[in-house]
């Protein structure tokens, strides 16, 4: 489920690309294994036009379905053969594989814009060129422009006459955000100091943000930042509501009347929102129970604890499971070793010879 959410963030970065033709055709390699997904299609509640095509991406990136839509009746109709992997050419990933997700696109040709369906799909088989049974219906309509959650941030900022522009790019994984993601600044104390929907163009995701300082004239409210505070920023990625925060804080606030600050941000700087939760605690010298509530690939012991392994700091760390206990002792040969991976959502046992502050795992 990780890997589709990914690939789906990726993907929003597109839908307000501008295509001076359709950008489906030819790009599919047709395989004797497919079958059809049927729906219908609406934009914002009103049926997609004549002209318009859909198209089936899997969790690779490859097209593995295009078509355009049928109109029937003044309904939009999806009729889209959705091809599977060739097995006889190892070589190629032509299309969709048992197991994995698709979604789709729509181009909409009126105003020559792609889409993103708001879900992925889990539903595609090998049914031998024909319709697929609980995949798609005739009688459904996949809406590809649904209004979407609300910012989180929209009206919680006080404007008043001190402020800055911070000026930067927008990514989430090193991907360009999407349309409708919202950045965000606080300040020390937590107040919403900006907050502005995101900027696309030429598929980058622009962050062009006013940052309101504390009104002097309200000595009782604290509206924003105040000289030398430092803030943070957050984005809010619409196409899952979730709000990311930037690794780093900020140190360079000052009122410039609204201008864009100079040496805080810039067009060109990339600020890059991980989705990979990093935890921070401090290590007393000793056993120390921690929380494993981080969801990463690389998850073994001397992985996760290579910082303390490499400096010499850790003894042991201990586990129980349905195995039972287990351990993982950097002193030991591996082989002797029971704990191979550390799971979200489980507690350890850790033992260092001294005291480690500000300790982080994974190591960002």
């Amino acid at each position: 489920m990780k890997k589709t959410i990914f690939i789906f963030t990726s993907l929003m970065l597109i839908t307000s690309a501008v295509f001076s033709q359709n950008p489906f055709e030819g790009l599919v390699t047709p395989t004797p294994s497919s079958g059809v997904f049927q729906g219908q299609t609406a934009i914002g509640g009103e049926p997609a036009s004549a002209g318009d095509w859909v198209a089936a991406f899997d969790e690779d990136g490859n097209i593995a379905g295009a078509q355009e839509l049928i109109i029937n009746a003044g309904l939009a109709y999806i009729n889209l053969t959705i091809y599977g992997d060739d097995d006889l050419t190892d070589e190629v990933d032509e299309g969709i594989n048992s197991g994995e997700d698709f979604v789709l696109w729509l181009w909409d040709s009126t105003d020559d814009m792609i889409y993103v369906f708001s879900q992925s799909f889990d539903c595609w088989y090998n049914n031998n060129g024909a319709p697929m049974d609980g995949c798609g219906d005739v009688n459904t309509v996949y809406d590809f422009g649904e209004v979407g959650p609300p910012s989180p941030w929209e009206d919680l900022v006080i404007p008043n006459p001190s402020s800055g522009y911070f000026i930067g790019q927008a990514t989430i994984d090193e991907f360009p955000a999407g349309t409708g993601d919202w950045s965000a600044a606080f300040d020390e104390d937590g107040n919403c100091a900006g907050a502005a929907e995101l900027f696309i163009n030429d598929g980058l995701a622009y962050i062009n943000m006013a940052i309101y300082g504390d009104d002097i004239t309200t000595p009782d409210v604290d509206e924003g930042m105040n000289v030398g505070e430092n803030f943070i920023l957050k984005l809010w990625d619409s196409s899952i509501d979730s709000i990311l925060e930037y690794a780093e804080s900020f140190d360079c606030w000052y009122n410039n009347n609204g201008a864009p600050m100079d040496g805080c941000g810039g067009v060109t700087e990339v600020y890059d929102f991980s989705t990979t939760a990093i935890d921070e605690i401090d290590l007393n010298s000793g056993w120390n129970l921690i929380s494993y509530d981080v969801e990463i690939e690389n998850n073994a012991p001397p992985d996760v604890f290579a910082e303390l392994v490499d400096a010499g700091l850790l003894v042991v760390v201990t586990g129980y499971g349905i195995t039972g206990a287990t351990y993982y002792d950097p002193a030991l040969p591996p082989f002797l070793n029971t704990l191979n991976s550390l799971d979200n959502g489980f507690g350890y046992w850790l033992k260092v010879n001294e005291a480690v502050e500000g300790f982080q795992y994974p190591e960002p």
